[in-house]
């Protein structure tokens, strides 16, 4: 009959295979908390554009829309900063008209007369609404561009920026990624899902990432374009009308 130390030894090996494979699946599960997981495919709306409209000269109207002042500014400095980024059309600003201010809409007459002065040959506006300020967080962006001869719309989107949907959520996330300076925290990239500031961030960023990747790219993160209706007449809003008791 063995002796109890003999057959104590003959376990010894398998112990410390036992003891590695154990520190390995700690090691792996101690470095998944540290990245965030795989992500998936990104957003893309549909997108109406007249494929033979090529604009190199683009007047841009500041954003408009029922939204707060600071979440316009917000969402215009990325969206402006993008389009330069990306694009390699010539850009202009309406430097005439406040930006910060929902009742300084611009007018169809003073962007075309704007337009024609500056040698543009399209125009874009961009329309923001807040759908939900609070997480769940959820933007619209309504996008179009106008041809400054024809004065008809060759360019639509719209994009539903809605943390709820999959796409969105994946795509917010991918863009929050690459501005971390660190993610030694785990899951870092589901902060911008709460966080209002930067969803908007974000937002600027994506419209204009979007509309770049309508026109220069044949990019899979913009369904196929339709043909844009010929006739679609003109989104511009006039100021609206002050009440008799307004000085």
């Amino acid at each position: 009959m063995p002796s109890p130390k003999k057959s104590s030894s003959k376990f010894k090996p398998a112990l410390l295979a036992a003891s590695l494979l154990l520190a390995g699946c700690i090691a792996a599960d101690e470095s998944s908390m540290y990245f965030d997981r795989p992500l998936g495919p990104d957003y893309a709306p549909t997108v109406a554009r007249q494929p033979d409209v090529w604009p190199t000269r683009v007047l841009v109207l500041p954003i408009s829309g029922q939204v707060e002042d600071e979440a316009r500014n917000q969402f215009e400095l990325k969206f402006l900063a993008e389009l330069r980024q990306a694009l390699p059309w010539v850009l202009f600003t309406y430097d005439d008209a406040n930006s910060t201010s929902a009742d300084m809409a611009v007018t169809e007459d003073q962007a075309l007369d704007r337009a024609r002065a500056l040698g543009a040959d399209s125009i874009l506006q961009v329309d923001l609404s807040q759908q939900a300020i609070y997480a769940p967080l959820r933007i619209v962006a309504d996008a179009r561009m106008e041809s400054v001869e024809s004065r008809t719309i060759f360019y639509k989107m719209t994009a539903d920026l809605d943390a709820r949907d999959e796409k969105v959520a994946t795509t917010a996330r991918r863009y929050y990624q690459s501005q971390l300076q660190s993610r030694h925290l785990p899951e870092r990239s589901l902060t911008i899902l709460t966080s209002y500031q930067e969803f908007l961030r974000f937002s600027g960023y994506e419209t204009a990432k979007l509309i770049a990747d309508s026109f220069v790219k044949q990019s899979n993160r913009v369904s196929k374009a339709q043909p844009a209706p010929s006739s679609g007449g003109t989104y511009f809003q006039s100021p609206p009308a002050k009440s008799a008791d307004t000085k």
